[in-house]
Formats: structure tokens, sequence, C-alpha cells
């Protein structure tokens, strides 16, 4: 593995960072879909707690 360090710096080959790089991106990309889909189905959760007349909040009574 060649690694040069300066100081607190480290500096790696790109033969080693590319393959990194390419994996850090797939990962991301997959995160990125299941965020959206459970955004997607939270939405939709929501939506449907909301039209619910169950779940409604008015607010709170004062008492007198």
């Amino acid at each position: 593995m060649a690694v040069e360090t300066k100081g607190i710096f480290s500096y790696i080959d790109n033969m080693l960072m590319e393959p990194i790089t390419e994996l850090t991106d797939n990962i991301y990309c997959t995160l990125d879909a299941q965020l959206k889909e459970l955004y997607t189905l939270y939405t939709s959760f929501m939506a449907t707690l909301c039209h619910c007349p169950r779940f409604i909040i008015t607010g709170y009574k004062t008492r007198a």
C-alpha cells in the first residue's frame, strides 16, 4: 500500500482511491434510493393519518 505521510495529512495512490470512490458512489446511490422509498411511504402514511377524523388534533381546551 502506497501511503506517503506529511504531518497529519496522508496522500494515498490514485490506484487505491479509484475503487474506494466507486464503492462510495454505489453506496450513496443505494442509500438515496432507499431514502426516497422511505420518504414516499412516510408521506403517504401521514396523508392517510391526517385524513382520519379520529386523529385530527383540534387543539387544547382551556379551563375556565
